[in-house]
C-alpha cells in the first residue's frame, strides 16, 4: 500500500451561490410564506430545508422557531451538500449539477452513490474545457468466473477524482449517469484541494461502526432496528521527517473540519468522510518518521 500517498481533501464550502444549476427540482413541499397560517403537522420548504409544524402558527420563520417547527433535514436537491453521507439526493434518469468555485480545486469526491458511472468536467471561462474524466462504478473484482457470472452485480459506492488541474474560478459539472428509468443517488458531494500526508503502508486498518439497535426479549427473540453506520479507518503512515512540522500544522487546521481522507484509491474502504480523532507521529529516523492517523467517519 505504500506506493500511494495518504491524503486529505481540504474542503471548500458549497453554498447556494456556488450552485449554478441542478437538474434535481427543489419541490419537496410548498415554500414557506410569512403571511400564511400553518396547521399542526403541515410541511414546508425554506432555505433548502424542510420543516414540519409542531403546532399551528403564522409568521414564525422555521429556522428561527424551534418550538413551532421541526427541522426535517435538507431538501432532496441539497441532501448531497448537507455534510451527511447517509442522506441521498435522488433523481430518476441521472443527476447533473454545475458548481462554480472561485478558489483552487483539484479534487472532487462522491460518497454513498448509486450510478453506472460518474463524470466530472471542468470548464475554465477563458480556456474552455480543461478536464473530463469518467469513472465506471461496476465492481468487476470477482475472484472467479462463477461469482462473475452468477453473483449479484455490485457497484463502487465511493469515488474520488483527485487529478483535476488546479484552476480557480472554474465551473465543475458532476454527472451521475444511470440507465433510463432508474434512480441515481448521491449521498455526499464535496470538492477542495489535496494535501498529501504520507505513505499509507500495509498494516493500516479499515472498519465500520454500526449504530443499529439489536435487542433480545425474555424469550430469546431478536429485534433489529437498522440505522446508519460510519467508517473507522486507521492509517499507518511513513512520513518524510522534513515534512513532519508541515503535516502537523496543516492537520491542526482541520481538527474540527469534516474532510475526505484517503489512504489508497484502489481500496474504496479507505475513503472516509469525517474528522480525525487522533494523530500521532514518531520521529523514528532522521530521514523518515512513522505515524498513525485515526479517522472518525460521519454517517
Amino acid at each position: 500500500m505504500s506506493s500511494e500517498m495518504a491524503r486529505v481533501i481540504r474542503p471548500l464550502p458549497i453554498l447556494p451561490a456556488n450552485l449554478i444549476s441542478s437538474n434535481v427540482p427543489e419541490n419537496d413541499h410548498t415554500q414557506w410564506a410569512s403571511g400564511t397560517s400553518y396547521a399542526k403537522d403541515a410541511w414546508v420548504r425554506d432555505e433548502h430545508r424542510v420543516y414540519q409544524a409542531l403546532r399551528s402558527n403564522s409568521g414564525n420563520k422555521p429556522k428561527d422557531s424551534p418550538l413551532d417547527w421541526l427541522d426535517g433535514g435538507a431538501t432532496n436537491q441539497w441532501k448531497m451538500f448537507d455534510n451527511k453521507v447517509g442522506t441521498q439526493t435522488v433523481r430518476v434518469g441521472g443527476i447533473e449539477v454545475i458548481i462554480e468555485q472561485d478558489d483552487f480545486v483539484d479534487a472532487v469526491s462522491l460518497l454513498n452513490i448509486l450510478a453506472n458511472a460518474i463524470r466530472v468536467t471542468v470548464t475554465d471561462p477563458n480556456e474552455g474545457e480543461v478536464y473530463q474524466k469518467q469513472i465506471e462504478t461496476l465492481d468487476a473484482g470477482a475472484p472467479d468466473w462463477w461469482e462473475y457470472f452468477f453473483d449479484p452485480i455490485t457497484r463502487i459506492s465511493d469515488v474520488v477524482f483527485d487529478d483535476l488541474p488546479p484552476y480557480a474560478g472554474v465551473q465543475i459539472k458532476v454527472e451521475a449517469l444511470i440507465t433510463a428509468g432508474q434512480e441515481a443517488r448521491i449521498g455526499s458531494l464535496g470538492m477542495g484541494s489535496v494535501f498529501e500526508i504520507g505513505c499509507a503502508r500495509w498494516g493500516s486498518s479499515v472498519g465500520i461502526r454500526d449504530f443499529s439497535v439489536k435487542e433480545q426479549d425474555e424469550f430469546g427473540n431478536l429485534f433489529v432496528q437498522e440505522r446508519d453506520y460510519s467508517k473507522r479507518p486507521e492509517f499507518d503512515l511513513v512520513i518524510d521527517t522534513r515534512r513532519v512540522d508541515l503535516v502537523i500544522a496543516e492537520l491542526s487546521k482541520l481538527r474540527a473540519v469534516p474532510c475526505i481522507y484517503i489512504a489508497h484509491s484502489k481500496f474504496t474502504s479507505t475513503i472516509a468522510y469525517g474528522f480525525y480523532r487522533e494523530l500521532m507521529i514518531v520521529l523514528a529516523y532522521p530521514s523518515v518518521s512513522e505515524g498513525t492517523l485515526v479517522i472518525e467517519g460521519l454517517t
